[in-house]
């Protein structure tokens, strides 16, 4: 795992479950010691940040996530009615119910169901309801934060792969040394495109495999490798983007400097 699938990895997961990575992955693996390098290097960039949440049992490191230092942080929400907590994530039904990852258990005890609720469950109970309202009012900026929370590492440093350069350069806005502010509308322009296509190709997928047997097989694969190669250019570009926005918008773009990587 690199650590731009790192940064994803940590940034999918807490839209979807709104509560991070848990540290075990640095702790258990054959990959362990390189994925705490890759944590400690996130955190250093300002990133990611460490939460403990309170727990004394097992491996440190069990007891703790790592969160985006932007969004809501369910680790560090205290609420306002001045009661403390030694252990941590005290809203993070609401945080879930939320994002609408609560599991509908089948066949749960009356135990089971107490400890993880479901939000059948939960929709039912106008305690529960007029707390996660007050929550949700307290909260709605930072969630709002959070759920569009962008995956894409981009580092401090911007540099660029042989092949990265190439793709730039053989850009007609590059060749044509048009201004950074024309070269951003151009690639925007072409991202809302990709976009698009990425969608179109998602429900391609949907429909081939609808259909049994290998009728539509290499269809199929064909839909799912231009999604991950304009997902790749997409993530070029925002790179690139990144590298742009440190600079006067009304400079050509071939005055600005692009670094090739070691």
């Amino acid at each position: 795992m690199t650590k731009s699938e790192l940064y994803e990895t940590i940034i999918d997961g807490q839209r979807r479950h709104g509560q991070g990575l848990s540290g075990i992955v640095r702790a258990l693996g054959e990959n362990a010691e390189t994925i705490g390098e890759y944590l400690d290097e996130l955190i250093e960039e300002g990133l990611i940040k460490r939460c403990e949440t309170g727990g004394s049992l097992g491996h440190p490191e069990s007891n703790r996530f790592y969160m985006p230092t932007t969004g809501y942080n369910v680790w560090e929400d205290e609420g306002t009615d001045g009661k403390y907590s030694r252990h941590k994530g005290r809203y993070l039904n609401f945080v879930r119910f939320y994002l609408g990852a609560l599991e509908e258990e089948e066949g749960a005890n009356d135990l089971q169901k107490a400890i993880n609720p479901t939000h059948s469950a939960l929709v039912k109970d106008p305690e529960f309801l007029k707390s996660y309202t007050a929550w949700l009012e307290r909260n709605k900026e930072e969630l709002e934060i959070m759920e569009n929370l962008d995956p894409t590492y981009i580092p401090a440093n911007v540099t660029f792969s042989t092949e990265e350069l190439e793709f730039i350069q053989g850009k007609t806005w590059y060749k044509e040394n048009k201004t950074i502010k024309e070269c951003l509308e151009d690639s925007i322009k072409r991202m809302d495109k990709d976009a698009e296509i990425i969608s179109i190709n998602n429900q391609l997928i949907d429909l081939y495999k609808r259909h049994t047997g290998n009728k539509h097989a290499a269809d199929l694969k064909k839909a799912e490798r231009d999604i991950v190669l304009t997902k790749q250019e997409t993530n070029l570009r925002k790179k690139f983007h990144s590298l742009l926005h440190g600079h006067d918008e009304n400079l050509h773009i071939q005055e600005i400097e692009l670094t090739l990587e070691d």
